[in-house]
């Protein structure tokens, strides 16, 4: 579960909300940080809770800005929620295929 309400982490993604530990979008059962107790991936699509508990409108795009740095597709990451420009990978959930436009 994310440390901070309403802040970016997958438990707030619509692929991953309501669903365990598992994402709908990679397909795969995410691995848990035992650093930081957020994670995300670029592939951030925000769920109904994340606005319920998002306190101040703050897009997932302004969210996102403070990384600081582009995250890569298919990566998942690690961050701690007061200090977002401290994120790291955590594991590669699945590898694009940029010549045929999808994952290998």
């Amino acid at each position: 579960m994310a440390n901070g309400k309403g802040t970016l982490s997958c438990s707030y993604c619509q692929h991953q909300a309501d669903a365990g530990l598992r994402c709908s979008f990679h397909g795969v059962t995410l691995p848990v940080s035992t650093t930081y107790d957020n994670t995300i991936c670029c592939n951030f699509e925000p769920a109904g809770s994340y606005w319920r508990d998002n306190s101040v409108y703050i897009p997932p795009a302004r969210r996102f800005a403070w990384f600081g740095r582009d995250l890569e597709p298919g990566v998942l990451y690690a961050f701690p929620y007061n200090a977002p420009e401290a994120v790291e990978p955590l594991a590669v959930l699945r590898v694009p295929d940029y010549e045929r436009g999808g994952w290998k």
